[in-house]
């Protein structure tokens, strides 16, 4: 049986995705590293031109993050 107010099934599904948002909240905060890099960039002055995939930018200069590496402009 579920709580009082929530179906039991109702209540299962609520707690499966709560229970998946929370692994995807989790999955955002990885690569410390490489976060704490671009923190760096941003504080240099580096903006963030596209979000997906991550694309940062100082003047003339790309920097792209890909599969969790940060790539300079020069492959592209």
């Amino acid at each position: 049986m579920g709580k009082p107010g929530f179906p039991g099934c109702c209540y299962k599904g609520v707690l499966q995705r709560m229970s998946r948002m929370e692994s995807l909240q989790q999955e955002q905060r990885y690569l410390p590293a490489l976060r704490a890099h671009i923190d760096k960039l941003l504080a240099k002055g580096w903006v963030i031109a596209e979000r997906s995939p991550l694309t940062l930018q100082s003047g003339r200069k790309t920097y792209r993050v890909v599969h969790g590496m940060l790539i300079g402009d020069a492959i592209f």
